[in-house]
């Protein structure tokens, strides 16, 4: 019998990318791996993965990729070919646009929230207490 495969959920996707916490991109960044934004970025982001913007971590600038996690700051607008995700400590002046939009109670959104999919908006109530970056591996 064969097994059933189970759904995998964003927060599982490995990271190629890290923006480190106290370090700072200035200009458009791009890329073809999943990013992981845990410092500041002045200029739009736009992956072919997955984007998460962890607190307390600031964007200045468009975030697009296929799927979009924001715990941080975005000054801008979300665009998200997939999921948003907007986690409750979340703060973001633009508008959000996807196919299906998840915000957790206690998120800012400035902007508008458009859901393009069958799914729409779901709001829901985070369970874990803080987003946080994954453990650095020690040598």
């Amino acid at each position: 019998m064969a097994r059933k495969e189970q759904k995998r959920r964003i927060a599982d996707v490995e990271f190629g990318s890290f923006i480190a916490d106290g370090s700072e991109v200035r200009g458009a960044y791009r890329g073809k791996t999943n990013l992981l934004i845990a410092g500041a970025v002045r200029g739009d982001v736009e992956i072919d993965g997955t984007v998460m913007v962890m607190t307390p971590a600031a964007v200045d600038g468009t975030v697009a990729a296929v799927n979009v996690v924001v715990s941080g700051r975005v000054d801008g607008d979300v665009r998200a070919r997939k999921v948003a995700e907007i986690r409750r400590k979340a703060i973001i002046a633009g508008s959000v646009v996807a196919r299906e939009v998840y915000v957790a109670v206690g998120a800012q959104v400035g902007g508008e929230i458009i859901a393009h999919g069958k799914k729409g908006v779901t709001s829901f109530r985070e369970q874990r207490h803080a987003a946080s970056a994954p453990p650095s591996s020690s040598k």
